[in-house]
C-alpha cells in the first residue's frame, strides 16, 4: 500500500512539474501511473536457469 501512495504522490509531483494545469494534467498523470505499473510487471524471472552445462 505503501508503494502505491509513493506512486501517486510522485505522479502528482511530475504532473504540476510537467503538464499544463487544467489541460493536460490528467493525461500525463494517468501516463506516468501507467508507467509505474508497467515497470511492475515487466521483469519475470526465467523459468529455467542456463548458466553454466
Amino acid at each position: 500500500m505503501k508503494q502505491d501512495q509513493e506512486a501517486i504522490d510522485a505522479a502528482v509531483e511530475y504532473g504540476k512539474k510537467n503538464a499544463t494545469l487544467g489541460f493536460d494534467y490528467n493525461q500525463v498523470y494517468d501516463a506516468f501511473l501507467a508507467g509505474v505499473e508497467w515497470q511492475k510487471g515487466r521483469y519475470f524471472p526465467p523459468e529455467k536457469e542456463y548458466y553454466g552445462c
